[in-house]
Formats: structure tokens, C-alpha cells, sequence
């Protein structure tokens, strides 16, 4: 088919934006990139251009559409760098939700973990007997909380909680029922103290048993031979505190407590671990040790 006399003046009518030997910057997946114009010509409604890009290879050297090309000037420099500022924050972000994503996957694990420990309390009524399941809800923040401790514990590189700390266990009870002495009545207090005593008892007796992980066992055996005489709630932190209520639901199941005296546990401990997740920042380390425990001298 032949151009009409009006085709034939509209093509002539095109000029070319840039010629040979210009500067120019040509977009690419997304970036700008520095170019010279080695050759052109029309195509269509607009003309494309023969580029070489600036400090590639020459079998780089491509043809591109004239809309995909900026003149050298501050425009074109100031475009580069938000597209680069652009495709740096959704790379941040992508690793952000990839990072997020592996977190709940971990969370998951560990509410399985808590709804494996969880066993049934059994109570006797006159017609059958019933079953009381034993919950400790545990807020969002410190499950994470749990699973970064695990992260840094049991993933290379491998970090330790620097020990001993200085907000120990006994301290962060202490302050607990400090707290509750100032807004609670004598006899709330009185059970929140006996209470945390149990809690005490029982994290002295089974942080060495079974609230550590193996990463933890030699630094454990290297603390307690330089600190003897002091009890684990004396030595180790909130971090450690923590693992106690994955393991309380057991606890509780193989109690012989009532089931209103099951219930009043557990908002006691509810209680305790909001008081823990609102001093988050004060109670728990934001950086663990690096270093691999030496081995324990011996006599």
C-alpha cells in the first residue's frame, strides 16, 4: 500500500528529539541508565535510537524507542536516583514481609508446641466428669519474643544471653509485685506473691532440666561454677523467664487444683505476662553474645 500525500507529510513533519554522539538516559526494568546515541532512525510516529550504554560493553548496545529516553541534564540525574530510592525501599519492604512472614511461621510452631503441652484437667461431678482445658494466653509480643530467643540460640551464628543479668528473673517478679502491691487489694496481693513464688520454685528447678537449650548448657555450667550459691532466678533474665509458660499448661494440668482455682491462676498469669509485654523494651536484651563460651575449668 502506498502513503497518501498526507502520511508522506506527517512522517516528514517527525523530528528527531536527539542526534548522534548525545547524552541521554534510557529507561530499563525500572532504571534510568546512562547512554550515548550512536545512530537513529524513524520509526512509525517517532524515531528510535541506536545506544551505547555507558560504561557496558558494546554488546550491550541496543535500539530504543525515543518515549524511553530522558536528555542528560538535573531532570533526568533526579529521576535516576527516585527510581533507585524507589526500587531500594520495595526491596526493603519485600525483605521485610519475607522476614515477617518467617516469624508467624515460627509463632505457628510454637502455639502447636503450646497446644501439644496443653493436657486436660479432669474434674469429678455427681453425673460425669467433665474436662477443663488449662490455657495461658500469651500476648503477640513476647511469642515473638520466643521465637527470636530461639533464632539467636539455635541458628548460626549462634548467640548466648550474656550472663549473669542485670535484671534477673527474681527481679522482674519483684517489680511485678511492686506493681500489684500499688494497685491491687492486700488479698489480690497475697495471691499474686504466692503465686509468683511457685513460679519462682519452679523456674530454679527446671531451668537446668528443661528450659534450656544444648547451645546453652555449657554456658550454664560455666555460670553457676563462678556464681556458686545463687539460684537460676538469680542468674538468668526475662528471656529464660519466658520458656516457663510454655511449660506452665502441663503444670497446671497435673495439678490437684480446683477448676476456680485453675481459673484464678490463669488470670493471675495473664496479668503477669501483660505486665511483661508492657516492659518489654526494659525487661528483655536486644543484643545477645557472640562469642562461644570457653569450657569450664575443673579442679
Amino acid at each position: 500500500m502506498t502513503k497518501t500525500a498526507k502520511d508522506k507529510k506527517g512522517a516528514a513533519s517527525n523530528k528527531n528529539k536527539f542526534k548522534a554522539d548525545d547524552k541521554v538516559y534510557a529507561m530499563d526494568s525500572g532504571d534510568l541508565y546512562e547512554a550515548k546515541v550512536i545512530k537513529f532512525k524513524p520509526s512509525g510516529e517517532q524515531f528510535t535510537y541506536f545506544l551505547h550504554y555507558m560504561g557496558w560493553n558494546s554488546r550491550w548496545d541496543k535500539w530504543v524507542v525515543e518515549s524511553d529516553l530522558m536528555a542528560a541534564g538535573p531532570e533526568a540525574l533526579e529521576m535516576q536516583q527516585q527510581l533507585k530510592d524507589k526500587k531500594k525501599k520495595a526491596k526493603v519492604n519485600a525483605a521485610k514481609r519475607k522476614e515477617d512472614q518467617k516469624v508467624k511461621e515460627q509463632i505457628k510452631k510454637e502455639d502447636q508446641k503450646i497446644k501439644k503441652a496443653r493436657v486436660d484437667v479432669k474434674k469429678d461431678t455427681e453425673d460425669d466428669s467433665g474436662v477443663t482445658e488449662v490455657k495461658v494466653a500469651m500476648p503477640f509480643t513476647l511469642k515473638k519474643q520466643l521465637v527470636t530467643d530461639w533464632e539467636h540460640v539455635t541458628q548460626e551464628p549462634r548467640r548466648l544471653v550474656k550472663l549473669p543479668r542485670e535484671l534477673t528473673a527474681a527481679n522482674v517478679m519483684a517489680q511485678y509485685m511492686e506493681s500489684k502491691a500499688n494497685r491491687g487489694t492486700p488479698q489480690q496481693t497475697a495471691r499474686a506473691q504466692e503465686l509468683m513464688d511457685g513460679v519462682r520454685i519452679y523456674f530454679d528447678k527446671a531451668l537446668p532440666l528443661i528450659l534450656l537449650y544444648r547451645q546453652e548448657r555449657t554456658q550454664y555450667d560455666i555460670t553457676v561454677q563462678k556464681l556458686p550459691g545463687k539460684s537460676p532466678s538469680e542468674i538468668y533474665g526475662a528471656e529464660h523467664l519466658l520458656r516457663v509458660f510454655v511449660r506452665l499448661p502441663q503444670l497446671l494440668a497435673q495439678s490437684a487444683l480446683t477448676p476456680p482455682e485453675v481459673t484464678q491462676v490463669q488470670k493471675l498469669l495473664a496479668d503477669f505476662l501483660r505486665f511483661m509485654q508492657k516492659n518489654h523494651a526494659a525487661f528483655f536484651v536486644q543484643e545477645y553474645e557472640d562469642e562461644e563460651p570457653e569450657e569450664p575449668q575443673t579442679a
